[in-house]
């Protein structure tokens, strides 16, 4: 329970006194405890503030017979905290006495070799030690005894305190090669949850079998795996490649096709030799051709391309001019403007390589370069010329502007910032261009305000683009503020304010909003119509309003009293004072119109009180 296993601490609403009075042990089985609180670093995975450690129940049963678990709980105190008991997964469990066999072999585990091998039979229990044990044995299988292996005794005693018997099995080789038989030992003594009443001794007499791989390599002197695989016979084997390697595998580096051979013996005596080839390629030379010169009068783009033979594998390129790398591409097409020599170096996949030179002889005509207007900024609905030049290059030239003037000048009035580009044609044919961008600065004045109470309002400057604000508040007065606060001098007319932003370089925009005056109204809950000058009328207080209606019901939805007329108020008279209403709790609506442009309608209650 809580008062027998706990953490050893009073709890914050105990006293010590209370624990020593239900238990004088209260706190000495603190050790069964695990805190399961959130205040600790170690919280398992469950609601409950605190677990015991799992604790260990056992009584004497009788193999075979059925029995029933009951468990019952109950709260200490009060419904306060959820209890509960878990089992351990997989945690019912009865001891018994083991009878098993663990085989010695010469191959592995279960099976011999025929003439060449031998096991320990082992029988073994765990517990009952206090008494002696005969344990018949029964032997059947596809193995003959006394033809295949020597006979056996047909039982074993273990006696007192004796924990193992042990048989020795031994094969007899018959001459002939009949592939896998078994013998099977059946025992007569099963206890509650043995783990085996029976186990097989399998022989074999599958002949030694040796066999040698090679992988394929890519290049000469490229790592080749050598494999060798043996099999049948008696393990124990003897192996060894003719270099003296003896692993079944290892990895040797020829350059030429070489011939490996392995051997292998058992522990019978049988050996076996393979031999193995390792194919190591032998390529032709790699070569590379191509044009030794290429000549125009003109700067001119030509295509580089070398026929390639030999070697082994894919071709690596690498076209240089000046030690420059210019492409790795098997060809490549360059504008030569100048006069130059490039190289090409080929690879092959195994690091061959091949080298050649090819001239490229042009005419005198300089490089052309055009040159645009720089980039510029600009204000929304502006109007700009731009203007463009070329330096080199073979006359005549034509020029155009793309997408407008064929000439070296162009106007434009872009809406929003665009590119243009500057495009020129020379006496060889060749195009050059150059780009200029012209950035259009819009900025966009905005702005929201709310009304903070009494005459003030504050604005809220959304602006976008701007540096500079100057605020006209429609009464003359003003602020450079990007979030100004304002207080009005009075709220009973309309005022237009104004925002007017710039940008870093004179860029402007207006926004323009008006303010209004805000609504207010004012309704009691409660008034005294006793003629006595104190709070005889129903009085309410009205601003910001240009219409206005109430209506005044009574607690059966009929209409009492109703005025469209703001300053008339109802003084507990119905009917144009025919009689006066009783005292209770009246319902009011009041519908208005207000100067800030919206309608509302609001309600509440009144109660008479004479």
């Amino acid at each position: 329970t809580i008062n027998t296993v706990n953490n050893g601490i009073v709890g914050t609403n105990g006293m010590i006194t209370q624990c020593e009075s239900v238990s004088p042990m209260w706190n000495q089985n603190s050790a069964f405890f695990i805190d399961n609180s959130a205040t600790t670093t170690n919280v398992e995975v469950i609601e409950y503030d605190g677990l015991t450690t799992s604790l260990r129940a056992q009584t004497q049963v009788i193999c075979g017979e059925e029995y029933h678990i009951k468990i019952a709980i109950a709260d200490g105190g009060d419904t306060g905290y959820d209890s509960g008991v878990f089992l351990q997964k997989n945690s019912f469990t009865s001891e018994g006495v083991n009878l098993f066999a663990n085989i010695q072999s010469a191959v592995n585990d279960s099976t011999v070799y025929e003439g060449c091998g031998t096991a320990e039979v082992i029988f073994q229990r765990n517990s009952g030690l206090n008494d002696p044990i005969d344990i018949n044995i029964d032997y059947s299988g596809t193995a003959t005894s006394g033809i295949d292996y020597i006979d056996m005794s047909n039982s074993i005693t273990l006696d007192v305190g004796e924990t193992e018997g042990f048989l020795l099995f031994e094969t007899i080789a018959d001459g002939t090669t009949e592939g896998l038989e078994s013998v099977t030992f059946t025992v007569d003594v099963v206890t509650c949850n043995a783990e085996s009443s029976s186990f097989t001794i399998y022989i074999d007499d599958d002949p030694l079998v040796l066999e040698t791989t090679s992988t394929t390599p890519f290049c000469p002197g490229d790592e080749i795996t050598l494999e060798a695989t043996y099999s049948g016979g008696l393990p124990g084997y003897t192996f060894e490649w003719n270099n003296g390697e003896n692993t079944d595998s290892q990895n040797v580096n020829p350059q030429v096709p070489t011939t490996y051979y392995a051997s292998v013996t058992d522990q019978c005596g049988n050996t076996l030799i393979s031999d193995v080839l390792a194919p190591v390629p032998q390529p032709d030379a790699l070569t590379a051709n191509l044009n030794n010169l290429l000549e125009s009068s003109c700067a001119t783009e030509f295509t580089l391309a070398a026929a390639v033979s030999g070697g082994i594998g894919d071709y690596t390129y690498l076209w240089t001019e000046n030690g420059t790398t210019l492409s790795t591409e098997e060809s490549y097409n360059q504008f030569f403007e100048n006069s130059t020599q490039i190289q090409i170096e080929v690879s092959d996949e195994c690091g061959d390589l091949t080298s050649q030179t090819v001239d490229i002889s042009i005419g005198e005509n300089a490089s052309m370069v055009v040159v645009a207007s720089p980039d510029t900024t600009i204000c929304w609905g502006n109007t700009i010329t731009l203007n463009g030049s070329v330096v080199g290059g073979a006359e005549p030239f034509n020029y155009q502007w793309i997408g407008g003037s064929a000439s070296e000048n162009h106007s434009v009035t872009p809406l929003q910032t665009q590119t243009f580009t500057f495009q020129v044609t020379d006496g060889c044919g060749f195009i050059s261009s150059a780009e200029t961008e012209v950035i259009v600065n819009n900025p966009q004045a905005s702005f929201s305000q709310t009304w903070i109470g009494g005459n003030e309002y504050q604005f809220q400057n959304e602006s976008v683009g701007a540096t500079i604000f100057d605020w006209s508040f429609g009464n003359g007065d003003g602020s450079q503020e990007e979030n100004p606060s304002y207080v009005y001098s009075s709220l009973n007319d309309f005022y237009n304010v104004t925002l007017s932003i710039e940008d870093e370089i004179g860029c402007i925009d207006i926004a323009e909003n008006a303010i209004s005056p805000p609504l207010e109204v004012y309704v009691p809950n409660s008034f005294t119509p006793d003629y006595d000058g104190i709070n005889d009328v129903f009085v309410y207080s009205l601003s910001g309003v240009d219409e206005f209606e109430m209506f005044i019901f009574n607690r059966w939805g009929e209409q009492v009293w109703y005025t469209d007329k703001p300053g008339d108020y109802w003084d507990g008279g119905v009917n144009n004072g025919e009689y006066f209403a009783q005292n209770q709790l009246y319902t009011w609506l009041i519908k208005v119109q207000a100067q800030n442009i919206f309608s509302e309608e609001i309600t509440g209650t009144v109660t008479i009180l004479r």
